[in-house]
């Protein structure tokens, strides 16, 4: 489908993946894109910038704006996240933190709470290698006694297809 100026804002939710792709990049670089790495969430949040840059038709400006997009949609996510939030169980936890299961690297977050569960503070503490992440009691704690926060939650990915509770 090809959009024409007139009903250009309307019609984006009815392109195809490799149509959408197109209007950033080449036809022919958005397909080679979906074939090497098979989905839009790939091809936006699990690729380098480097990597893309190699790509026929990509190139540096290109192969940044793909990865500007990328962050734009991490900030999208973290901006809805940080309204008042109150937990009640592991999976509204989970929920929060879904983004973690599209990282490269092992990441440990903490969330700090106060006496009504209500999400006061999300940080990321440290980011790992592909497997592994080094961390402190004093990095988990210190910014729980400045927020006077009543209870945290430890988080951390594995890099896994599947998120679950442990």
């Amino acid at each position: 489908m090809k959009c024409n100026r007139a009903t250009k804002e309307h019609c984006y939710s009815q392109l195809r993946d490799d149509q959408l792709l197109a209007s950033i990049v080449s036809e022919t670089s958005a397909q080679y894109l979906l074939e090497k790495y098979g989905n839009l969430k790939e091809v936006f949040l699990n690729t380098y910038q480097q990597e893309l840059e190699q790509i026929p038709g990509i190139g540096k400006t290109k192969a940044f704006q793909l990865k500007a997009i990328a962050e734009l949609v991490f900030r999208i996510i973290q901006g809805e996240q940080k309204t008042k939030i109150f937990v009640r169980s592991p999976k509204d936890i989970m929920d929060l933190v879904s983004d973690m299961q599209l990282l490269r690297v092992e990441q440990f977050r903490v969330m700090y709470f106060n006496t009504k569960n209500r999400l006061l503070h999300m940080e990321t503490i440290t980011q790992g290698t592909i497997n592994a992440t080094v961390i402190t009691p004093r990095e988990i704690f210190s910014p729980a006694v400045r927020l006077l926060a009543s209870s945290v939650a430890l988080i951390h990915n594995h890099r896994r297809k599947k998120m679950f509770i442990s």
